[in-house]
């Protein structure tokens, strides 16, 4: 699971804790081995503190310690289960040192380190000074990243007369009153990560004018934490590579593509022809789709060349709303198609192909049945083909994936990108921008097209510049 705790009629067509090392273990580790990995890792504030939301992903039960008494942070949990989230406060840095805390999340003989580091305290403003007997009103302006002032007061009164009152709405304004040979008012100000806010603080005294000071701080900063998962969906839309180091996925002889994916709707969207779903692959090379036709919707089927449609028809059948993990393994010819881990089928290609390549083509050459195409994901042909559902940790290996590696603890959800053999890696997981970053050195990056129209495979297609990006609750295959 994620969050801490969220792809005509024409002559053929195809579609088809810290970072220790059990925090994601490698294919082909023992499946039972304790395992846990957070997200984020580490988090570090400004002097103004602020608060974050930890994911916790396990195998099975956590507990949370630290080393150290840490009265600066306060934890909403310190024990759980897989796919919980911890929210830690951290109060405002008041002195002139940095502020660091460890804390260890635990799993059997697993763990996983998180940071918090809090800059130091800066010195306050100017001590502003307000005579009592006068009606003062005062403007105060922070950053985002949060601040502290001083109100000085010339008066004779105790800090016990005056009245502080805050505005509706204030509360993200810590104000105390304190007596030093005259009364003294702390403003601190925690970082803002919304949009730009203002608060009214009103002090009154018998006998004398109010004094207004009026706070405002600028939005910005980092983004809050968000509960939700990053995705892409493609419906109408695709992701494609330029392929600057297309080495790594030429002639390959062993590979294993593999993916998380949801599907909305396997019917036909568009008209006649519209019922393929395609997940992955190369038009009239190699694709792996989805069938929405009525006497096989939700059959999964992996299609090659054979100077003709050749496919491989998998014995199961995935329903819609529901997260699957599919993978496709190539061997010197011999392909096989898992669900969920669970291989349900397997064929030795009939045209003679000990190898493939999974780059070739650009967005513009489509101009035939037999020129060079792209390798896509979520999209073959045309706009009927694309794939009405959303995807993610999209990833390319080099060699044959075994089922118990496919089915090793976490494997579905993440991977180490250091891992040997994984040549390509997406996670999907951006939500912004119309850059999906390969996550291995290899340097693929995918960029993305939306509102794609036409209908053939003669070139006629148009598009949107852009990556349609969605946010899901959580992602589980069960």
């Amino acid at each position: 699971m994620k969050k801490f705790l969220l792809f005509a009629a024409a002559v053929l067509a195809f579609a088809s804790c810290e970072k220790p090392a059990q925090d994601t273990p490698e294919p082909g580790t023992d499946p039972t081995e304790d395992v846990i990995s957070i997200n984020p890792k580490e988090k570090a504030f400004g002097n103004g503190g602020g608060s974050v939301d930890v994911k916790v992903t396990s195998s099975a039960d956590w507990t949370l310690t630290s080393g150290n008494e840490y009265s600066w942070v306060t934890v909403s949990a310190t024990a759980g289960k897989n796919g919980a989230t911890v929210k830690f406060d951290v109060k405002a840095n008041e002195t002139e040192q940095e502020q660091k805390a460890v804390f260890t999340f635990t799993c059997g003989k697993a763990t996983a380190t998180f940071n918090i580091t809090v800059a130091a305290g800066d010195a306050p403003d100017p001590a502003v000074e307000f005579d009592l007997s006068d009606a003062s009103q005062k403007n105060l302006s922070f950053e985002a990243t949060g601040g502290n002032a001083m109100v000085n007061f010339k008066t004779s009164l105790n800090k016990d007369a005056i009245t502080l009152k805050k505005s509706d709405g204030a509360d993200w304004v810590t104000a105390q009153l304190a007596q030093t040979t005259a009364p003294v008012l702390g403003i601190i100000i925690p970082a803002n990560t919304n949009a730009e806010r203002t608060a009214t603080l009103t002090l009154s005294a018998e006998g004398a004018n109010d004094i207004v000071i009026n706070i405002t701080q600028k939005g910005g900063g980092e983004p809050a934490p968000s509960d939700k998962i990053n995705v892409v969906n493609f419906d109408g839309a695709c992701l494609y590579s330029n392929w600057p180091n297309p080495a790594p996925l030429t002639d390959l002889s062993q590979f294993t593509a593999e993916m998380l994916m949801t599907a909305e709707s396997f019917s036909k969207r568009l008209g006649p022809d519209s019922e393929i779903n395609t997940l992955l692959g190369i038009e009239a090379k190699f694709l792996i789709r989805i069938i929405g036709k009525s006497d096989s919707e939700g059959d999964i089927e992996v299609v090659y060349d054979n100077n003709g449609e050749c496919k491989l028809n998998s014995v199961a059948t995935v329903n819609t709303n529901k997260w699957y993990h599919i993978a496709t393994t190539f061997d010197n010819g011999k392909i096989a198609l898992y669900v969920n881990g669970e291989k349900k089928g397997e064929k030795t290609l009939d045209n003679g192909i000990t190898t493939m390549s999974l780059q070739t083509g650009e967005w513009t050459a489509e101009s035939g049945w037999g020129s060079k195409r792209n390798f896509y994901l979520g999209f073959s042909c045309d706009n009927r083909r694309c794939l009405k559902g959303t995807m993610s940790e999209v990833r390319i290996w080099n060699k044959v994936l075994t089922e118990s590696e496919l089915k090793a603890n976490g494997h579905f959800y993440s991977v180490d990108a250091a891992s040997s053999g994984l040549i390509a890696y997406w996670k999907l997981n951006e939500g912004s921008g119309n850059v999906a970053k390969d996550a291995t050195s290899n340097g693929n990056d995918l960029y993305g097209h939306t509102s794609i129209t036409g209908n053939n495979g003669g070139g006629s297609n148009q598009n949107t510049e852009g990556i349609q990006w969605a946010e899901v609750d959580d992602i589980k295959v069960e």
